[in-house]
């Protein structure tokens, strides 16, 4: 990366350092709070981290800005306890919201039991599918509680068909608040398949697509290509810049992928830390050569402009792998990963292709 700017280096203790980055974790795994939404918590979490990192003011409204304002002669140093302060306030917040959740579901429990304790027809399966879902509630898996409340969903709707009793209306409202917990649980599964900063599928759903590509590829004969990008010295933007100028950059890269691989069935992965991966259904060897190209020029026609006003552009290298036949999942990213990895000894900036690309 190209800037005008000179770089700086401050020496941190290493416990400082690990502090920022605690902060920085906290701010892009944040949720919506009562009385914060999730971007307030990540740009204070980013404040307080730069504060931590370079003794920099902290967030206007915090403990540790009042206590200053009285007399406190603490400005040039670090607020310690006003990072404790605000980080116990986070916690405590998402804690209060999940556990408000779990009372949710507790009381709709307990109205599902009254409302199924005098059916005796099958009290059995009753009690059983009662038991699972509580197990679930008590859990920390999504995907548990997801597919115990639809069990619950199918046995409350058989039941509401098998009563003629004055309980089918209260049957009737549980299955439409089942209905709806249904709906928020698969948006919950949704946000686990997508990386939160970009907002791209993550590798856990990258992996489970690759996979289903594979198979359907070779049950099909049809033709499929394999991108692995990567940013170009990423390590030096984050050790010269810092952390929120490398997230700028990440998204800006994630930004750019999306708009450049726009058909439905295109798959844009965040692969890890600064690695992206393309999944091209029904796409040929030379379409694939010519959409990293593309990608390419696009990413290096963005300017970066990092938190000191310097102006710089990133660039890509680029792995290209089309799928064999005798491909397993394991060996069309390794060939594609070998790409990559000549392209970045090539001088970077370019895209390679597997050298056993062709079918």
């Amino acid at each position: 990366m190209t800037t005008t700017a000179d770089a700086k280096s401050t020496a941190v203790h290493p416990a400082v350092d690990t502090v920022a980055a605690m902060l920085y974790i906290l701010g892009r795994y944040a949720t919506d709070l009562e009385e914060m939404s999730a971007d307030a918590v990540r740009l204070r979490c980013d404040v307080w981290a730069r504060h931590v990192l370079t003794g920099s003011d902290p967030p206007p409204g915090s403990n540790a800005n009042q206590s200053a304002g009285q007399g406190a002669s603490q400005s040039s140093g670090r607020q310690w306890g006003g990072v404790r302060d605000f980080t116990a306030q986070i916690c405590l917040g998402q804690q209060t919201r999940t556990n408000e959740m779990r009372q949710a579901l507790w009381k709709m429990l307990q109205s599902l039991r009254t409302a199924l304790e005098q059916d005796t027809s099958d009290q059995h399966e009753v009690d059983t599918q009662l038991t699972r879902l509580t197990q679930a509630i008590a859990s920390n898996s999504i995907e548990s509680l997801s597919k115990e409340v639809q069990d619950t969903v199918d046995l409350v709707r058989r039941a509401a068909k098998e009563r003629h009793r004055y309980q089918n209306a209260q049957i009737g409202e549980l299955a439409e608040r089942l209905s709806a917990l249904r709906l928020e649980l698969a948006e919950a599964r949704k946000e686990m398949a997508l990386d939160p900063m970009t907002r791209l599928y993550n590798r856990a759903s990258f992996d489970q697509h690759l996979s289903k590509t594979l198979e359907l590829c070779h049950r099909s004969a049809q033709d499929a290509c394999l991108l692995i990008a990567d940013i170009d010295r990423f390590k030096v933007i984050n050790d010269t810049y810092g952390h929120p100028t490398g997230d700028t950059v990440i998204r800006l890269v994630s930004g750019v992928l999306v708009r450049t691989f726009p058909r439905k069935n295109d798959f844009v992965a965040r692969y890890a830390g600064d690695e992206f991966a393309v999944i091209l259904a029904e796409t040929s060897l030379d379409n694939g050569q010519t959409l990293a190209q593309r990608l390419m020029e696009a990413v290096r026609s963005q300017t970066v402009t990092t938190e000191t006003g310097a102006k710089g552009r990133i660039t890509l290298s680029v792995g290209v792998a089309a799928l064999r036949r005798s491909d397993t999942a394991a060996s069309w990213l390794a060939r594609a990963d070998a790409a990559l990895y000549r392209a970045k000894q090539g001088g970077r900036d370019q895209f390679s292709i597997a050298n056993d690309s062709i079918r």
